[in-house]
């Protein structure tokens, strides 16, 4: 069991201070993620829906995934690109290869499709489980209520109390799912420097630091990530004007340096619980030497 320390400040100020101080990398990559970006998102909002009404095809749902997909793949080819340079400048290494599009690219994007599919999964299984335990509960409570004489007490209509339960089995639903995710994550800026890590070392790295990695990735993301989503909003309100091209410029940037930011704080979690592992692993062979 890891029981290395994860600094939670500590390392979202690293984070934000490593991408100021490679502000070159940062560069050479953006010239390639910025302009895809814009391509897509000035390619996708051209695309006319009657091409496709006569075949039946929602045409919502098409541009939907071809915005997704997209977008996914330049992702992709920046996140192992930046998991490189941090992990290898972090360890002395110079002269990490630029983004590329290879095996390496689609395995590290496969697997991050996976995980977000266990996000996905976890957030379900945790809504599902929350629900039920509360209509029991409400269940139990009305027949008490109702054994008292009191069952004019539940003045909430049905369909306000399923609201409310939703609501309440989201709120404990998504930092479950985060912190699984979380954890799982850790596997992907080992692919991207070509290491194996399985799940269920990543699993043993991170124990005792889930929610470390949870709070640390909030300090790092939620601000960027909000950004991000007032440009791309303001973007769609501004179809049509002259602040259209500019606003999607400002998106496109706004979206690139999230994923930097992902990836600076996933490879730094990666690189210290690392140092802890190893550390662990040390003093493991030595207890068994001296058994």
């Amino acid at each position: 069991m890891v029981d290395g320390y994860l600094p939670v400040f500590a390392t979202a100020i690293a984070s934000f201070r490593f991408v100021l101080t490679h502000r070159r990398e940062l560069l050479r990559l953006a010239w390639l993620a910025v302009p895809a970006f814009l391509v897509i998102t000035l390619g996708l909002d051209s695309f006319q829906s009657n091409r496709l009404a006569g075949d039946g095809v929602s045409a919502d749902v098409v541009r939907s995934l071809l915005d997704l997909s997209a977008r996914a793949v330049i992702a992709s080819i920046v996140l192992v690109a930046w998991h490189r340079v941090v992990m290898l400048k972090q360890v002395g290494t110079q002269g990490a290869p630029g983004p590329a599009f290879g095996p390496r690219e689609i395995r590290y994007l496969f697997v991050w499709l996976a995980l977000s599919l266990a996000f996905l999964g976890a957030f379900a299984a945790v809504v599902a489980i929350m629900t039920t335990i509360q209509f029991v509960a409400m269940v139990v409570l009305y027949l008490l209520l109702l054994i008292v004489g009191a069952a004019d007490a539940l003045t909430v209509g049905q369909r306000d109390q399923f609201v409310v339960l939703l609501w309440i089995s989201v709120f404990f639903a998504l930092p479950a799912a985060s912190y699984v995710a979380g954890r799982l994550t850790l596997v992907l800026p080992a692919l991207a420097v070509d290491r194996r890590r399985p799940l269920r070392q990543a699993w043993r790295m991170s124990a005792g630091n889930g929610w470390r990695l949870v709070l640390s990735s909030l300090l790092v993301l939620l601000p960027m990530e909000s950004i991000a989503t007032m440009f791309s909003a303001a973007t769609v309100g501004a179809r049509h004007t002259a602040a259209y091209v500019p606003l999607a410029t400002a998106a496109s940037v706004s979206l690139f340096l999230l994923i930097v930011m992902t990836g600076t704080i996933l490879s730094l979690f990666s690189l210290r619980l690392d140092v802890a592992s190893q550390r662990d692993d040390a003093y493991e062979r030595q207890i068994a030497v001296a058994e």
